[in-house]
């Protein structure tokens, strides 16, 4: 089984003000749960470093990370919403290089989708 997105989809991700708390199960879509691989990161790890390029993407559902797109203006820490936070999506998507650096704050749980999931 796979997840097929219809060119030209959109997906809304909707954020919430909470950064503690992971993402119920019951928030995520099951086919994401049956199909993308559960991953860990501890506290430090770079998920994303600027420029270069990544055949992943994660969405975060736990943990809180901090977003440094490199313009010299302070990192960024998305909350966590009730769908998870994309990491990495401009650059799957478009095949593009990563627009900003990406480093656990804290230890990170996330789904990673590659192009195998996709496909």
């Amino acid at each position: 089984m796979r997840l097929a997105i219809e060119p030209g989809a959109t997906i809304n991700i909707e954020m919430a003000t909470n950064q503690t708390h992971p993402v119920p199960n019951e928030d995520l879509p099951q086919r994401l749960l049956e199909l993308c691989e559960s991953v860990s990161f501890v506290q430090d790890t770079i998920l994303r470093q600027k420029g270069q390029h990544h055949s992943d993407m994660y969405l975060i559902t736990s943990g809180q990370v901090e977003v440094d797109l490199g313009h010299g203006e302070p990192p960024l820490q998305p909350p966590v919403g009730p769908a998870g936070l994309a990491i990495g999506e401009i650059g799957f998507l478009r095949g593009l290089p990563a627009t900003a650096t990406v480093k656990a704050l804290s230890n990170v749980t996330a789904l990673k989708l590659d192009d195998e999931v996709l496909s």
